[in-house]
């Protein structure tokens, strides 16, 4: 009894006058829940390679820690090193600092950002893909005709010259469009499609379109005769005209009649155009001409009628002549059947001609009556002439003398002639 009262005195501190409970609290202790503890980090592990061999089990383990550095003795506390020193210090802190991490609330609202920019960007190129223009709406006069791609070279100017090549190219002539055609950019529908061959557009272009084609015609005498296509056309046919007439030293060529050349507005669908080839025929045909002809010395009416082609009795027909005599330097009216256009030719050419050999007779006493002798050979010359000759269809109607030059002077051939009579003897009988 003595024992439990000194164990009771113990546990009250020493003090006796402590009552025990009237209630006795038999339930159990409250105990604080307990925290979970963080889960521990765990080092992973390094890779074990295939070359690589398991460390001996009599290795030492690797240091849990890395090894601090070596303390290096204290520099000299020198005013200026020690401010190097300091910024060294500062400047190795900051470059072994680790880098800050983003708060998820940051990292949430950077993704944010980016979901708008990108969507935003692609709402942007939707709407400029449907409301921009991708397509050049053409006009003729106004009135729409169809689309072509969009190009930054295509303009107004630049497409209409396009479409009036395009009908000189058709034609072979030049052209007046009265309408004009430009472009202007536009949108063209999805799902529709745009004309690829910009050629087919013009072609159809050509159809619609209205202008003139300019073309020439060729008059003579004032007289319409044909008409052509072109300028180029108009030289075939002066070339295939005169080439018949002229000649290596021909240096002037014309024809014999006026002539000219009118530009002339035509419909496109005008049906009278000549080529070079019918128009030649057309020009070549013989007509009935009357010309003036100066007689020349030595001349008869055989010879000018040879000339002409034409016969001696229609010359004194046309002229009313009663006789064929005729002299230089009179005018005949020559009435012939010549090309509509006749050309007129005129070549410079060098002819030689030979100096007759002059023959002397030198008389001698010492020869003998009705004998002679050649004393000296004689040699002929050499004259060179230049002329024009004028022709007329190839037909020669004029020649004029430029120039007349001995090139070898004629050598004479000396005869000697005796003059001496002979005196018969006569014998006596």
């Amino acid at each position: 009894m003595a024992r439990n009262d000194n164990n009771a005195k113990r546990q009250s501190g020493g003090r006796t006058d402590l009552r025990p409970p009237n209630l006795v609290d038999l339930s159990p202790p409250k105990v604080a829940p307990r925290q979970p503890k963080p889960p521990r980090k765990l080092t992973p592990l390094p890779e074990l390679r295939t070359t690589d061999s398991p460390p001996p089990r009599d290795a030492a383990p690797p240091p849990r820690h890395t090894p601090l550095p070596p303390i290096q003795p204290r520099p000299e506390r020198n005013y200026p090193q020690y401010q190097n020193n300091r910024r060294n210090a500062r400047d190795s802190r900051n470059s072994t600092r680790p880098a800050r991490s983003l708060s998820p609330r940051a990292k949430k609202n950077i993704n944010r950002f980016l979901t708008i920019v990108v969507f935003g960007g692609f709402i942007l190129m939707l709407a400029l893909w449907i409301f921009s223009n991708n397509a050049l709406a053409v006009f003729i006069d106004g009135e729409h005709v169809g689309y072509i791609p969009m190009t930054s070279e295509t303009t107004s100017e630049s497409f209409h010259q396009e479409v009036v090549d395009h009908l000189q190219a058709g034609a072979m002539t030049e052209v007046i469009v009265t309408q004009t055609v430009t472009v202007s950019p536009s949108r063209w529908g999805t799902g529709r499609v745009i004309t690829s061959e910009r050629s087919s557009l013009i072609s159809r272009i050509g159809l619609e379109i209205h202008y003139y084609i300019i073309a020439r015609g060729i008059y003579v005498n004032e007289t319409l005769q044909v008409i052509v296509a072109s300028d180029s056309c108009v030289d075939q046919i002066v070339r295939m005209i005169t080439e018949r007439w002229r000649t290596p030293d021909t240096i002037l060529y014309e024809f014999t009649v006026p002539w000219r050349i009118e530009p002339m507005q035509l419909q496109p669908d005008y049906e009278y155009l000549h080529s070079a080839v019918s128009a030649v025929a057309i020009l070549d045909r013989e007509e009935i001409q009357y010309s003036l002809y100066t007689v020349q010395d030595g001349e008869n009416l055989t010879v000018i009628g040879r000339r002409f082609g034409i016969t001696p009795d229609a010359i004194m027909l046309t002229n009313n002549m009663t006789h064929s005599g005729i002299q230089p330097g009179q005018e005949l009216t020559i009435r012939s059947l010549q090309p509509l256009l006749s050309v007129r030719t005129i070549c410079e050419t060098v002819t030689y001609e030979p100096i007759e050999m002059p023959i002397e007779t030198v008389y001698s006493a010492d020869r003998a009556l009705s004998t002679f002798e050649v004393i000296q050979e004689g040699e002929a010359g050499e004259r060179r002439i230049a002329q024009h000759v004028t022709r007329i269809n190839g037909v020669v109607v004029q020649n004029v003398t430029l120039d007349a030059v001995d090139i070898r002077t004629p050598i004479p051939r000396i005869i000697e002639q005796g003059t001496r009579q002979t005196v018969l003897e006569t014998r006596p009988g």
